[in-house]
């Protein structure tokens, strides 16, 4: 009888451990998004020593809200994503080629970044984003920037580029100044390439 006590015990030990190694927490997100390289208008790769930092971050409560109301305008069916940036709507056509229909574009990422260091002598920088999404050679796309003003979210259409499989953003002299010393949401939207 004690033999099968120690077994029992023994046992439920064995699965008691075995449950934790398998509970490490999978990735998110943000443990898959990174921001690579960031480089001046001046063609300068710009590094630790320079002071800037660009850096994906955890979510914000800002972003989640976000993210959740776009959500919901995309189930509501009642048009096409970039409808829902209908401010900027005409800016970020604008940056597509012509001809292109935006109405085909999707949203595939929503993060959350932290800006700062930045001066406005190291003018336009361009900064490379790897997402958990591969993005092919040649996929069109957009990337909105953004950012807090009261209770409201303004965002500012920005050029992208698919390099790498990830996303190279330009980001303006006039964003980053504004936008510098702030956490901030970066949205890309892109050409569905599933079909292709």
């Amino acid at each position: 009888m004690n033999k099968k006590l120690i077994c029992l015990v023994l046992s439920l030990t064995m699965i008691c451990v075995s449950s934790l190694a398998f509970a490490a927490p999978s990735k998110t997100t943000s443990d898959m998004t990174s921001v690579k390289s960031t480089s001046s208008s001046s063609s300068r790769v710009l590094g630790a020593g320079d002071g800037l930092v660009i850096e994906a971050i955890a979510l914000t409560k800002d972003a989640a809200a976000e993210l959740a109301t776009i959500s919901a305008f995309a189930a509501a069916k009642t048009g096409p994503v970039i409808d829902y940036f209908g401010g900027v709507k005409e800016q970020a056509v604008a940056l597509l080629p012509q001809g292109f229909d935006a109405t085909k574009l999707v949203m595939n990422e929503l993060i959350s970044v932290s800006v700062s260091g930045y001066e406005a002598s190291m003018g336009d920088v361009s900064a490379l984003f790897t997402f958990a999404t591969s993005y092919k050679a040649g996929t069109q796309l957009i990337v909105l920037v953004g950012y807090k003003t009261g209770n409201t979210v303004t965002w500012v259409p920005l050029r992208g580029v698919v390099e790498n499989g990830g996303v190279k953003v330009f980001f303006t002299k006039e964003v980053l100044t504004k936008i510098n010393g702030q956490q901030v949401m970066v949205a890309v939207l892109s050409e569905d390439t599933s079909a292709k």
